[in-house]
């Protein structure tokens, strides 16, 4: 697969593309992560689109085109993250060792917390600036839309919208379209509503679906706060606990289009009024008149 970084070159590229690295990194170190990370922004932004960003690569040259600059930047980081553990570790017969001598030292564990945070996180900026600048347009009958996401769960990230795209898809087809779509008009009519019910959902599952690094900053930032004492608990418990907030609030969103669902396209002389009872009833099981 084809890759914008050259092992030739590769320190004189990899030096304006990621802060704190080693220039003395040999590609052969990182080569493979580099063709999973290409692999995963390939299977993003397209084939084609991928490509036409490779003819523009130049070996040794950082500056060739601003966009594939991007590129590289996400791939390096996304490499980097992925791969970091071996470069932390040395496997060899003697086992799983670390490296340490006179001049340098294993890192602190709260050190390698920091460096995959920011790693993760700078991975998202520079797909985010890609995605943006080759304009990559949203799947065709997605429901909701990167305002929609920015607006009601504070998720601005289009590199989210797109890796979420399954779970979107998912949420609509299993939930809103066997629930609602049997009255003509109504979710075009109450695309708020529903659009806020998608966004949580999707946000529930993916905290319970996809891995730690494929999570927006806003989650992945519950799981730093809970990190912040002694006694923290296991990353899963805390995106189980952040899935369950979400899910309250879009059960409870659920259930308020619901019932506007149940009057909809009917006539106000045929609606049947249901009254709720302030007080409480024993004889009355539903507590309705």
């Amino acid at each position: 697969m084809k890759i914008p970084f050259n092992p030739e070159y590769f320190s004189d590229e990899l030096k304006p593309c990621i802060s704190g690295v080693n220039v003395s990194l040999e590609y052969d170190n990182v080569s493979s992560a580099l063709v999973q990370a290409a692999t995963v922004i390939q299977d993003l932004i397209g084939e084609d689109k991928y490509m036409a960003l490779m003819d523009k690569y130049e070996p040794g040259n950082i500056h060739a085109d601003e966009t594939l600059g991007y590129m590289q930047r996400a791939m390096i980081h996304m490499a980097i993250s992925d791969q970091l553990i071996f470069l932390i570790t040395r496997i060899g017969n003697d086992g799983v060792t670390v490296k340490k001598n006179e001049d340098e030292t294993t890192i602190f564990k709260y050190q390698q917390d920091q460096l995959e945070e920011k790693l993760i996180t700078t991975t998202w900026f520079w797909m985010d600036r890609l995605i943006t600048a080759i304009n990559l347009p949203q799947e065709d009958g997605v429901s909701v839309t990167l305002a929609d996401f920015t607006r009601y769960v504070g998720i601005s990230s289009p590199y989210f919208l797109h890796k979420a795209k399954w779970i979107i898809r998912e949420v609509y087809e299993d939930l809103i379209l066997p629930r609602y779509q049997s009255k003509e008009g109504f979710l075009s009519k109450y695309r708020e509503k529903v659009a806020r019910a998608i966004a949580y959902n999707v946000v529930k599952i993916a905290c319970q679906r996809l891995p730690y690094a494929d999570l927006p900053d806003t989650i992945r930032r519950e799981v730093i706060n809970e990190h912040q004492g002694k006694n923290t608990p296991a990353v899963a418990d805390v995106l189980k606990k952040v899935a369950e907030q979400y899910q309250e609030r879009a059960s409870k969103y659920i259930l308020d289009i619901d019932s506007v669902y149940l009057t909809y396209g009917v006539e106000q002389s045929e609606r049947k009024v249901i009254h709720i009872r302030s007080e409480y009833n024993p004889n009355d099981k539903f507590c309705v008149s």
